[in-house]
């Protein structure tokens, strides 16, 4: 267990001028358009105030690529060895830190977003064609916006061990790979999702039986392609096995 809080404080001391850059740089962003609200028009700062959530987005690429590059880099890569047992764990507690920081800032800021433009995001879910709620599309968007995080963190993270194998035009295939594999999730999950038909409604709703259809087909989805997801989180741990010589 120490071996993992190690690990867990080595993560942290490797990004933590970035987390203080990040931290300050949303900050300022969101204030300053927030104080807007009274000058510019509402829709300008509210779509000012959505690239936050951008830029967290992007992160996870950068997070994915960089959390193995960095080791190699400083010739550190090894050394993790004499932490955890296992590369599962390795890999384990550095998605659960980059996850961590995704999950916590885009929440805080749809959060942040939430309370001073409920008004207008109340008039945008008005002229969705089915009868949701705020609550629904919110829950059903940022749960969409995590398994996308999540999935370009672990694809990206792969698709960087899998250069490894290689000498040579190593950005050409880290690109290539993560093309595949992401188009492999989104097509297997549509494959996979009546497997999982019978998993129970994801959310709640007044809405007609169609509306009800659509959530268990959404859950169905979700599950598969969290499955799928996973699949290539073990392909990670066994390409670093093979590149340890474990």
């Amino acid at each position: 267990m120490s071996g993992l809080w190690e690990l867990f404080k080595q993560e942290l001391r490797a990004i933590f001028l970035l987390l203080i850059i990040l931290v300050v740089g949303v900050a300022v962003w969101h204030s300053l358009f927030i104080f807007q609200l009274e000058i510019w028009r509402i829709e300008f700062t509210f779509i000012l105030n959505l690239i936050p959530l951008v830029i967290y987005f992007c992160l996870m690429f950068y997070l994915g690529w960089k959390s193995f590059q960095r080791e190699w880099e400083n010739n550190t890569i090894y050394s993790l060895l004499l932490l955890p047992k296992f590369t599962g764990e390795l890999l384990g507690v550095k998605l659960l830190f980059n996850f961590a920081i995704y999950f916590l800032f885009s929440l805080a800021s749809l959060l942040l977003i939430y309370y001073f433009y409920e008004g207008i995001m109340l008039e945008g879910v008005a002229l969705l064609p089915l009868d949701f709620e705020l609550r629904e599309v919110l829950v059903r968007g940022y749960l969409a916006y995590i398994v996308l995080g999540l999935k370009v963190y672990i694809l990206t993270q792969f698709a960087y061990l899998f250069t490894k194998l290689f000498a040579e035009f190593r950005i050409f295939i880290g690109l290539s790979t993560f093309i595949i594999s992401s188009y492999l999730v989104i097509w297997g999950g549509e494959i996979l999702a009546p497997l999982f038909t019978w998993l129970p409604e994801l959310l709640f709703s007044n809405s007609s039986s169609l509306y009800w259809q659509w959530i268990s087909q959404d859950l169905a989805r979700l599950t598969a392609t969290l499955g799928l997801i996973s699949v290539f989180f073990i392909g990670s741990s066994l390409l670093l096995r093979n590149l340890l010589e474990i």
